[in-house]
């Protein structure tokens, strides 16, 4: 290791690839698990937050997500992070799965979540250094943000895609169990 802070750890090491292509100086950051949320209310739309992002110097729309506190299980900290950001609170969660946002230096997990008839139970209550906009957009709206690049952040676009096609599958399934 050679940095650490409250926030990430940034390790050197010596690598042999499977190639035996040989890294002296291979770098890569340790950050802190984290959740994403794809909300979904009675009426079919699909929470968003709009976040200043300091790193990119500029504000993103993003799914609902956050770090996993210690000690925390990924759908405590989903259910605990939709209420903050948004408001909002779910009874019904289904996990979706892993995702990783820059696997050639990143190695945190995100943990992605659907939560279905989410309903506002209270005001979102932002930590100091969050600068956070809510909106409720249709889902396919949402897949049209994915696809003209208003959101270009990975994990959004790739929950927005993945919920979308499954909520479309179960409706396909439901539409045929009709006929």
């Amino acid at each position: 290791m050679v940095f650490r802070s409250k926030w990430l750890e940034v390790h050197q090491e010596h690598v042999l690839l499977p190639n035996l292509v040989e890294i002296k100086d291979f770098y890569s950051i340790q950050i802190p698990d984290a959740v994403m949320i794809a909300a979904i209310d009675p009426e079919g739309n699909i929470l968003l937050k709009s976040e200043y992002r300091q790193a990119l110097k500029q504000t993103l729309v993003e799914l609902p997500a956050g770090m996993i506190d210690e000690k925390e299980e990924p759908l405590e900290a989903a259910k605990r992070e939709l209420l903050e950001e948004t408001g909002y609170r779910s009874n019904q969660w289904i996990e979706l799965g892993k995702s990783y946002d820059s696997s050639s230096k990143l190695r945190n997990t995100m943990h992605l979540f659907l939560a279905l008839q989410c309903q506002k139970s209270q005001e979102p209550s932002f930590d100091r250094t969050e600068w956070i906009q809510s909106q409720k957009v249709p889902l396919n709206k949402a897949v049209e943000m994915v696809m003209d690049n208003t959101i270009c952040c990975n994990s959004s676009a790739h929950t927005i895609l993945k919920v979308e096609k499954m909520l479309e599958t179960c409706y396909c399934v439901k539409k045929e169990e009709k006929r």
